[in-house]
């Protein structure tokens, strides 16, 4: 899904614990094609409610990624890496708007406020 730049872009990203970075594009993209595989399955189904378990352990994952390197992006501004910890930290974010997508039926506006940024914003 990323093309040679961006893989490295991600490659770049600040080293978490249990989280292989020459590995991370490849994840992202498998949770993203999970994500839209599991929508098109939904959709062909028309099932109501919507519940998975691995679905449920893919979007914790992803969270914690997004937060952990929108911490990074945060907190140390001064960090060389700072650009490719932002794109990690979006592309994981998108992966969990994506999710939230497919498990609400209802829609939410999005949010811009001194409190905080919608995850879709962001």
């Amino acid at each position: 899904m990323f093309d040679s730049h961006t893989k490295n872009l991600i490659s770049l990203a600040p080293s978490l614990d249990e989280l292989n970075l020459d590995e991370l594009a490849k994840e992202l993209t498998k949770t993203y094609a999970y994500i839209v595989s599991e929508r098109i399955r939904l959709r062909d189904l028309e099932q109501s409610p919507f519940e998975n378990e691995d679905l449920h352990k893919t979007i914790n994952k992803m969270r914690r990624l997004a937060f952990s390197y929108e911490a990074y992006v945060s907190f140390l501004p001064e960090r060389q890496n700072r650009a490719s910890a932002a794109f990690v930290a979006g592309s994981a974010h998108h992966v969990c708007l994506m999710a939230k997508k497919l498990l609400s039926k209802e829609s939410s506006p999005s949010v811009l406020a001194f409190e905080g940024i919608s995850t879709e914003v962001c």
